[in-house]
């Protein structure tokens, strides 16, 4: 998986490749976001998208990190 900066919600900051506890941040972020959008219950086409989108991902992060 491609590390690539982002926006985080979570931490209220730009996450950066280069970051020690990249995936971590990542995992926490994704659950973060997977738990908003849970609890907002929207039914729209893009909130279902990112939804599926990030579940999606915490599966290959949690891949990763098993096997580091």
């Amino acid at each position: 998986m491609k590390k690539k900066k982002f926006d985080s919600q979570l931490f209220r900051r730009e996450i950066l490749p280069t970051e020690k506890d990249y995936f971590p941040i990542v995992y926490a972020e994704l659950l973060y976001r997977i738990d908003d959008l849970e609890t907002q219950n929207c039914s729209c086409f893009k909130c279902m998208e990112e939804l599926e989108k990030y579940k999606n991902t915490l599966i290959k992060i949690k891949e990763l990190l098993i096997l580091k």
